[in-house]
């Protein structure tokens, strides 16, 4: 374990020698000044995607994935340079503590300054708009600005068979979509993955509503198999359209089980 940082340790890091292939480094390291020295996997893991409000979403959807994210990226580059150290619950990582002596508020200040004019430098290199990514950080530090980026996701529309799905059927959720069995299967368990904001066609879909969609088959794509261990392949059918088949206009995406020999010719499907 190296010696604890200075403040003139961590400013030469910041300033020299914290190379940057994304916003990651400086948004960790602000994520552990604003909290005294110390943040847990989920406070880190939100303020990496904090810049993206689509991106909050999909760390909400894919938790564990961007928890390993946080840990296997920039939570080991910083450890190996010894700016911060990872605090376990036995062998789990469970957050990091800044490798640091103590600070006082107007150092703090000025490491925040720091890393806030490294993102502006590499956002703007990147063609972005600094300000805008610093307010969306800066939003996302009370749970009621979060709750309104997702509540922006929720539009129903009455009569709507998939706005009013009976919860009871629902065997699976996230966030921003669900997941039901067809009461009209091609095959058994056949399912349906459903965005839960009224949207008629596919292609309209938020990129944070796509990512949900897909991480909720890849999830029903591993569960349905164990339920039956016929399933040797799937099926995956979207319609957009009148024209493409579709019947009910709030888009959805059929998930259908193939097991050997259920059709004469797998090919082209199941009808």
């Amino acid at each position: 374990m190296k010696a604890p940082f200075t403040f003139s340790d961590l400013k030469s890091f910041i300033r020299e020698t914290m190379q940057m292939s994304h916003v990651y480094q400086p948004v960790m390291l602000q994520a552990l000044l604003d909290r005294g020295g110390y943040a847990s996997i989920d406070q880190i893991a939100k303020a990496l995607l904090g810049h993206d409000p689509a991106q909050v979403e999909y760390y909400k959807v894919r938790t564990e994935y961007y928890k390993g994210r946080t840990k296997d990226m920039v939570g080991r580059i910083l450890t190996k340079h010894g700016i911060v150290e990872p605090v376990k619950d036995g062998k789990r990582i469970i957050g990091y503590k800044l490798n640091a002596e103590t600070l006082n508020k107007t150092e703090v200040a000025a490491l925040k300054r720091l890393c806030n004019n490294r993102l502006n430098k590499y956002i703007e290199k990147q063609g972005g708009d600094p300000w805008k990514y610093r307010s969306n950080v800066d939003s996302l530090n009370d749970d009621a600005s979060l709750q309104s980026i997702l509540d922006s996701h929720q539009d129903r529309v009455s009569n709507c068979l998939f706005c009013e799905m009976d919860s009871s059927r629902v065997v699976a959720e996230n966030e921003l979509c669900y997941a039901v069995r067809n009461e009209l299967p091609e095959t058994p368990l056949h399912t349906l993955v459903v965005p839960k904001r009224h949207v008629a066609n596919y292609f309209n879909l938020y990129q944070s509503e796509l990512d949900a969609v897909h991480g909720l088959l890849e999830k029903q794509h591993i569960d349905i198999p164990r339920q039956d261990k016929m399933v040797t392949g799937f099926k995956v059918d979207i319609s957009a359209g009148n024209d493409a088949g579709q019947t009910v206009f709030h888009a959805h995406v059929h998930l259908i089980p193939r097991r050997y020999g259920d059709t004469g010719d797998s090919r082209g499907g199941v009808r």
